[in-house]
């Protein structure tokens, strides 16, 4: 083994690892890889939320029991849904409003037990109806028992073709799936925002970055216009973890980091190589404090030994 990769080895090993991964939390309990939170209670990779319970990967406002749903608010028992608002029992629905039941809707508004409708309104089981008539019928299927109401929704899903790969507003995308608003990314999954990269797994808010999952940009709240005017992670590779960062790679649970290599744990780093459990650090190895003149020459030490090609002029 190389001489620095066993020291870094032997750095991580050192360590203490943090119970929890949490950031800047308020009033957050049994939480885990949760950040910029607020009042969420036993939830789990969740960024930008608030008042969340029970849930896994999501961003957004009062929501429970949900799974992957991001820029939303009310929602209950939903999974991989998109900028909706007061949903219950969906999945894969995006810009919807009101609805329940739904499977595969897009930017619809008051519907129940409906699949695969785009900009519909008033729909029970796929029927369009009036507004005076949704509200009567929907009070007579609400007095139906669960499994009554399942069957109808399960029968209509299953006469029902279901895309291939699950793609939102996408551009040249030709491999993956759940993938929204992403240009040019090659082999994407549960991906969003992503621009010029390739193999991103459960992450968002990315350009010309390769090999992440868990990690992308870092969201200013819960709705669209806040997440895209949060940092965006560019130029990185081999990244596990963590948001924001810039020009790095082989990361781990690094945040805000720019120019940082081989390093776990460290938090707004700049010329950082083979470090861990840094903060607000700049010019060090190993964890050891360099000048800006002596990090360059025992970065170049380094570079020899790992083989790295010289950088650019």
């Amino acid at each position: 083994m190389a001489k620095f990769l066993d020291s870094y080895h032997q750095l991580r090993q050192s360590i203490p690892v943090p119970a929890l991964r949490l950031t800047n939390p308020e009033a957050c309990e049994y939480c885990d890889y949760t950040h910029y939170s607020q009042n969420c209670h036993y939830c789990i990779l969740c960024l930008s939320s608030q008042a969340c319970s029970y849930c896994f990967l999501c961003n957004g406002k009062h929501l429970v029991d949900c799974l992957y749903c991001g820029m939303s608010e009310l929602c209950y028992e939903s999974i991989e849904c998109l900028d909706c608002y007061r949903l219950t029992y969906s999945q894969d629905c995006t810009k919807c409003r009101d609805c329940h039941y739904c499977y595969q809707c897009f930017n619809c508004d008051s519907c129940f037990g409906c699949v695969a409708l785009s900009n519909k309104k008033y729909c029970l089981f796929n029927r369009q109806l009036s507004q005076a008539d949704y509200h009567q019928q929907l009070e007579l299927v609400k007095q139906q028992s669960l499994d009554q109401i399942l069957s109808q929704f399960t029968l209509l899903k299953q006469s029902t073709p279901v895309p291939q790969s699950m793609q939102r507003q996408t551009e040249n995308c030709p491999y993956g799936d759940y993938i929204t608003n992403c240009k040019d990314m090659y082999w994407g999954f549960n991906s969003y925002y992503v621009e010029n990269s390739g193999y991103i797994y459960d992450s968002g808010m990315a350009r010309d970055s390769w090999d992440t999952s868990f990690g992308g940009g870092s969201a200013s709240g819960s709705n669209l216009q806040a997440m895209l005017s949060g940092t965006w992670q560019e130029l990185c590779y081999e990244i596990c973890g963590g948001s924001s960062n810039y020009h790095s790679a082989f990361l781990e649970y690094c945040s805000l980091c720019t120019n940082c290599y081989y390093s776990s744990g460290l938090s707004n780093c700049t010329d950082c190589f083979g470090c861990v459990g840094l903060k607000n650090k700049q010019s060090c190895v190993l964890n050891n404090q360099l000048t800006p003149d002596q990090y360059p020459h025992a970065l170049a030490v380094i570079r020899s030994e790992l083989g790295w090609p010289d950088p650019l002029p």
